[in-house]
């Protein structure tokens, strides 16, 4: 559908993968929150491969980090 960032993101922490499927034009963007604490929720909200993935990219900053395609296919399947 087009870009998820920010608090839509944490979705893919709470609703199980089999129930989500991402648009060949959809993408994630990740970034930190306005606090501390609420970073540190994020963050344990996401599944491991993802903060993985974000972690190899620098972690939570304020800069966004973009997961689109075709590398999100690992780990979003295609509607």
């Amino acid at each position: 559908m087009g870009p998820c960032v920010s608090a839509c993101t944490l979705l893919v922490g709470y609703v199980p993968r089999r129930n989500i499927c991402v648009m060949p034009n959809a993408y994630l963007g990740f970034h930190w929150a306005t606090t501390a604490f609420h970073t540190q929720e994020l963050w344990s909200a996401y599944p491991a491969d993802i903060r993985q993935w974000i972690s190899q990219r620098g972690g939570l900053t304020d800069q966004m980090i973009w997961l689109q395609a075709p590398t999100i296919y690992r780990y979003f399947r295609k509607c």
